[in-house]
């Protein structure tokens, strides 16, 4: 499951979005690892973010569709993994 939080003023001009890949354990138990955290000085910088989270759930659709797009031939050349603790991790990727 991915998921994504928001967090904004209230005259929306600055936020944080939060991007977030949750995988079942075992029944009822739940691992989370953030992918992505960005903080937004302005309401086009929380539109282009919050467009690159649709983007990636356009991806995995397609992915598991099975379907060949340019999107899913990315190279990916970099994959780091920071240890948060028993349930969490931080995910970096960096494309080719």
């Amino acid at each position: 499951m991915l998921s994504a939080v928001l967090v904004t003023n209230q005259e929306w001009d600055l936020g944080r979005l939060a991007v977030f890949e949750c995988e079942e354990k075992q029944p009822k138990s739940w691992r989370m690892a953030l992918l992505e955290r960005k903080e937004c000085s302005s309401r086009q910088e929380m539109t282009i973010a919050f467009g690159y989270y649709l983007t990636g759930i356009k991806f995995l659709a397609d992915a598991a569709a099975g379907q060949e797009t340019e999107s899913n031939l990315l190279n990916v050349s970099e994959e780091k993994c920071d240890y948060l603790g028993p349930n969490c991790s931080r995910i970096t990727l960096r494309d080719a």
